[in-house]
């Protein structure tokens, strides 16, 4: 956060200019919300309640960088729509692109197992609301706010039954909970939503692989129609769909 990118690449600047100013809030205060939660269990002495905590550190905090993450999707698609425009119009041409990457919102699902059940735990509510109210242009960026929706919706459950228990929580039973947080993650049905949440990401990536396959092709086909030399060759021929070979479920020259 603290580089400057540079002055003409404005997708790297993008992280700087949503994230920077509230970071300098909510860093700050994070921290000192940890050392009041260390000063508690060490003395044993209750300052905050444990829900009111909870809420304010890991829900209503995580929530605020949520919705700028967003944003920051939202804008990242624009600038790579008109940056293909611009580029066409002076190149006056036209190329055969896939739709921009959902950079965000693939981490969001491919992220690993146990921090999903985490995210789960604390801001799938906030995360289910901000992609319902974040609008996206094209198929693909569609089509992975589908699935955060698919994948996150059932872990609201786990949020609204996490608060519930930290409210009717004493502080004298904080220690026993933190335990019992790190049971859960080696439980049963804990290992039955990672092989749920793994499902919907394996999914996710053949979809997105078949949606820009396809995507390539159809783009390959319009242009052909142009011209006459290449108008009755095989699409597969006017364009690349090659595997990558270090990346599963993602072709070579991928965007």
């Amino acid at each position: 956060l603290m580089m400057q990118p540079h002055e003409e690449r404005p997708r790297q600047q993008l992280f700087r200019q949503f994230l920077l100013k509230p970071c300098f809030f909510i860093l700050p205060l994070w921290i000192l919300l940890w050392w009041l939660d260390c000063v508690q269990l060490l003395f044993m002495i209750q300052i905050v309640h444990p829900f009111f905590f909870f809420l304010l550190c890991h829900t209503l905090l995580p929530a605020a960088l949520v919705w700028f993450l967003f944003t920051m999707q939202v804008a990242d698609e624009h600038i790579v729509l008109d940056q293909r425009k611009s580029r066409q119009v002076e190149a006056g041409e036209v190329s055969v692109i896939e739709d921009p990457q959902p950079l965000l919102l693939k981490e969001l699902i491919m992220v690993n197992p146990i921090a999903l059940v985490g995210l789960g735990c604390s801001v799938s509510i906030p995360i289910v609301l901000c992609s319902l109210f974040s609008v996206f242009e094209t198929r693909r960026l569609k089509q992975a706010q589908s699935f955060v929706n698919m994948i996150y919706g059932p872990l609201t459950v786990l949020q609204l039954v996490s608060m519930y228990i930290l409210y009717h929580l004493r502080f004298a039973q904080l220690p026993e909970m933190y335990l019992a947080g790190f049971y859960f993650l080696l439980s049963i049905p804990c290992f039955a939503v990672w092989c749920v949440c793994l499902i919907c990401a394996n999914q996710f990536a053949k979809r997105d692989l078949q949606l820009v396959q396809s995507q390539r092709l159809e783009r390959a086909k319009e242009l052909a129609k142009k011209d006459l030399a290449v108008q009755e060759a095989p699409a597969e021929s006017l364009v690349d769909c090659t595997e990558a070979i270090t990346r599963e479920y993602e072709l070579i020259y991928t965007v």
